[in-house]
């Protein structure tokens, strides 16, 4: 009996200690495990948001196209009837519009109008550019957000 219970006592305290360090494992996998959630939830949100932010900067592209051909359209329409009248004041004032003057007048308007046209393309261009650096920068945001945590959870493994 005597061995019995020194053999216990020499093994109790082991079982103890293994107990203690399966304890300790199975803390760091449960652990673990919400950490690789915690990375899967934020990753999947991410991928949400910037889906919706794609899927917004498209349709603000396709109403930038929209809006930019109905301008155009506009444009053109307005310039044909500001030749229609000048070459209507010409004729009633008996002025060719095939002659220098003439010409040189009709020119201008479509130097304008191209102008126009121009400054508007110019500022589509930034609009598109603006939506195209919006989704850019939330795609390194999401990289960045998810490095760090990344970093945080490995950072807190160590400890």
């Amino acid at each position: 009996m005597g061995a019995l219970t020194s053999g216990l006592t020499t093994v109790l305290p082991i079982l103890k200690t293994v107990t203690g360090i399966a304890n300790t494992l199975g803390g760091f996998t449960s652990q673990r495990r919400k950490q690789d959630s915690a990375l899967d939830q934020l990753q999947a949100t991410q991928a949400e948001r910037l889906r919706q932010t794609q899927e917004d900067a498209s349709l603000r592209k396709d109403q930038i196209q929209a809006t930019a051909e109905n301008a155009e359209a506009a444009r053109k329409k307005a310039l044909k009837r500001a030749v229609a009248r000048q070459r209507t004041r010409f004729g009633s004032q008996g002025i060719s519009t095939s002659g220098g003057s003439g010409q040189a007048i009709l020119l201008g308007l479509f130097e304008e109008s191209d102008e126009d046209r121009a400054q508007r393309d110019r500022l589509d261009g930034v609009r598109t550019h603006i939506l195209d650096q919006n989704v850019n920068q939330l795609q390194r945001l999401n990289v960045l957000q998810a490095s760090q945590l990344a970093e945080r959870q490995r950072f807190s493994r160590l400890f």
